[in-house]
């Protein structure tokens, strides 16, 4: 479900701020935001996520590394090279993404070159 149709059917944004949804992050401290993967932007992300992936799917990180996950993902969408599209009907252009576990490098994208 796309993030317009999740809105419209009632999930929130913050839907992790429910106490039904709220034990992955409740240990988070000052400086620290619930960071969620799937992103709730995608099919894959939202409160469906906790249900069908399990409760790892939170975490409490630090709010820049958030916040620097938030601008990765928004500069990949808005990079001509990359070809993507947003569409409130069916969510917009299919991408891969490949958790990298414990490796000390930012979040980055990789698009085809437009140039030959």
């Amino acid at each position: 479900m796309s993030a317009a149709e999740k809105v419209v059917s009632g999930v929130s944004r913050t839907w992790y701020n429910q106490v039904v949804y709220q034990a992955p992050c409740l240990d988070r401290t000052s400086g620290q935001q619930c960071y969620e993967y799937p992103l709730f932007v995608t099919v894959e992300g939202g409160s469906a996520a906790l249900d069908s992936i399990g409760p790892h799917v939170l975490k409490p990180i630090l709010t820049a590394d958030n916040q620097a996950e938030g601008t990765a993902y928004t500069a990949m969408i808005n990079t001509t090279d990359c070809g993507m599209a947003y569409s409130a009907l069916d969510g917009g252009t299919e991408f891969l993404a490949v958790p990298m576990v414990n490796v000390d490098i930012p979040s980055l994208f990789i698009c085809p070159s437009s140039q030959p």
